[in-house]
């Protein structure tokens, strides 16, 4: 059995109230290389990336793991160099996000549940 899901750089937002009483939403960054996560990699040592097409566009999405007791997490993030500056933030933040960017969020997440565990064909290495 192995899970599935993206990888939000901003998460959940931490929650301040400010001097107004008005509810102000923080999205404090999640450095990867902090995480107790590692680039997929593939064979030739180079990091499993997956193109996803999406209507009207595709977007590269970032595979990365971690170990859940005896069991593989694969997580997605489509904060790749290859994607347009709009599309990297897509698997951003859970919550706040515009309608599409949430749709291309479940497509991103629902286009790829076997693909990691296919074509990954070596053991993480550690981020560098």
């Amino acid at each position: 059995m192995i899970g599935v899901g993206l990888l939000y750089s901003q998460g959940y937002f931490c929650q301040a109230i400010g001097k107004d009483g008005v509810q102000e939403a923080l999205y404090p960054y999640n450095d990867p290389g902090q995480l107790p996560i590692a680039p997929l990699r593939q064979n030739n040592g180079e990091w499993l990336r997956l193109e996803i097409a999406l209507p009207g566009y595709s977007v590269w999405l970032r595979a990365w793991q971690a170990q859940v007791g005896r069991l593989k997490l694969y997580l997605l993030d489509s904060n790749d160099a290859a994607n347009y500056p709009a599309y990297r933030g897509i698997t951003s933040e859970l919550y706040g996000a515009a309608r599409s960017c949430a749709c291309s969020r479940n497509c991103c997440s629902g286009s790829v549940a076997g693909d990691c565990s296919e074509r990954s064909v070596s053991s993480p290495k550690s981020v560098t």
